[in-house]
């Protein structure tokens, strides 16, 4: 477990922060990247730098001491504090130059999870330089990955030169804001003090160790950007639909992350020291442990979720308040015609297979075998979004039922 206190811009540092794992990660990077006929590469390095150049002019906005040296020393601590890994920016300045990367969540978390890739996967941190680059210097710059961790070199080699042809100086992050919900009061909690498993879990204080990785719950995490995800997963189904001219193809895609990220992160913390301490040794029964689920996902960033019907092994609904997909579609691309919370869609199932059917009291072993029999199987829960703010509803609803019904 990794917990601590960042140093003092740690108000800074909690613009936008939204705790994913490499499994989520680097397999909805996959996802984006395996269609061969899109270029992945612009949309999640862009992505990437724009949220770190938003991210930056926060600081020169606030910050009466600024300048240059600070913003990139500001950049390298945000980095490890949020679990990105470490930055040496020593090597760069307005004209370019080498940055090192001694630990990558991406091609550390690569690595861990789906062995050795043929090319850098760093993608984010390499839009990440370029976005604290750009806002410290007021220039274009184009970041190129020489060497990868992921590849099975010791670092990450990032090679930076001036200009670039896509141009970020002056784009804003969002094109609109909008308006959020105020959640319910929590109607079901079964035999748990919720509100205080959300307040621990909150509390842990979780931040990068000197490595820069946040260690935690069995899992390598990351205090994200909720924009990021939204420019990639969103970008994504623009660019395959125009493609190939149907839509909803990217929906199965980005639901399936969301079935992983459920399965790894949940079951992760489903057999954690953590959890045991905080929420099993007071349940009294499986829904107590569906209640226990929900209350560490309201410290997660995700929005704020709410069990509005459980019924044992056979059905749970799920409402949820500000998801961050949902509004940050909005956001981006005004109101939606079909719902678009496909991170949560699959996890909402996934905590039902994983308590349900999986037996995760047992503590089984995480493996690919036992994810494809949670999921594929005829007996399997899934789940479907009735009603998405990102449509102009009130919630985010999530009924999680078996196939078979």
């Amino acid at each position: 477990m990794t917990t601590g206190k960042s140093v003092e811009y740690q108000k800074f540092s909690n613009h936008d922060g939204v705790l994913h794992c490499h499994h989520y990660n680097c397999f909805l990077q996959r996802t984006i990247q395996d269609p061969g006929y899109i270029d992945p590469d612009p949309l999640l390095k862009k992505a990437a730098a724009l949220v770190a150049m938003s991210h930056m002019n926060i600081f020169f906005a606030n910050n009466p001491a600024k300048n240059s040296a600070l913003a990139l020393e500001i950049g390298a601590a945000l980095c490890k504090d949020r679990g990105f890994g470490i930055l040496d920016l020593s090597g760069v300045n307005e004209k370019g130059g080498r940055v090192v990367s001694s630990m990558s969540h991406y091609g550390f978390g690569w690595l861990k999870k789906f062995g050795k890739s043929s090319n850098p996967v760093c993608h984010f941190l390499a839009g990440y330089i370029r976005g604290i680059l750009s806002a410290a210097f007021q220039k274009e710059f184009t970041v190129a990955e020489t060497l990868c961790r992921a590849k099975g070199d010791g670092r990450c080699i990032f090679e930076v030169y001036e200009g670039a042809d896509d141009a970020i100086l002056g784009q804003v992050n969002v094109r609109g804001q909008v308006a959020t919900v105020t959640p319910p009061p929590i109607t079901q909690s079964g035999n748990l003090d919720v509100d205080s498993i959300t307040s621990a879990v909150s509390g842990l204080g979780l931040v990068g160790n000197e490595e820069g990785i946040i260690d935690a719950f069995n899992v390598y995490l990351a205090s994200h950007y909720g924009d990021y995800y939204n420019r990639i997963s969103f970008g994504f189904e623009q660019q395959l639909e125009a493609m190939c001219s149907v839509e909803g193809l990217a929906q199965p895609l980005l639901v399936e992350a969301g079935h992983v990220c459920g399965f790894n992160t949940f079951g992760g913390i489903m057999k954690s020291p953590e959890w045991y301490a905080l929420v099993a040794q007071n349940a009294r029964n499986r829904e107590d442990w569906v209640h226990g689920m929900v209350a560490v996902i309201n410290a997660l960033g995700w929005g704020t979720w709410r069990i509005a019907e459980l019924k044992g092994n056979e059905r749970l609904v799920i409402r949820t308040y500000n998801s961050y997909e949902a509004v940050g579609y909005q956001q981006h691309f005004g109101q939606a015609k079909v719902p678009k919370c496909y991170m949560a869609q699959g996890t909402t199932s996934a905590i039902m297979n994983l308590i349900y059917l999986g037996n995760i009291d047992k503590k089984p072993e995480l493996t690919d075998a036992f994810y494809e029999n949670l999921f594929s199987g005829e007996d399997s829960f899934f789940s479907i979004e009735t009603k998405c703010q990102a449509k102009g509803d009130d919630c985010c609803e999530f009924v999680v039922e078996r196939a078979q019904q």
